[in-house]
């Protein structure tokens, strides 16, 4: 009665191990599989396009960013540009 226990036991454990391993492979490749088509031509040319694509649309409209943005960002370049002279 033990002996089946113990039988079952450690079948049920190698399926488990052999389970996750199946699955983390099928995900690391998944992974693998993304990032080398990030590199890939075809890839870089579409990222390109809709990046084109991105920017004409912003530069079609009447404000880029609000004046309250644009005044903080201002206030960061002043502090920078201050900054800057005080360390020549």
């Amino acid at each position: 009665m033990m002996k089946i226990f113990i039988y079952k036991s450690l079948i049920i454990f190698f399926l488990i191990i052999i389970g996750f391993k199946l699955t983390f492979t099928y995900a690391q490749k998944t992974i693998e599989r993304k990032i080398d088509n990030l590199g890939s031509k075809e890839s870089i040319d579409s990222i390109k396009d809709k990046l084109r694509s991105q920017i004409n649309n912003a530069v079609k409209k009447e404000d880029l960013i609000k004046s309250e943005d644009a005044a903080l960002i201002n206030q960061f370049l002043e502090k920078i540009k201050k900054e800057l002279k005080e360390d020549n």
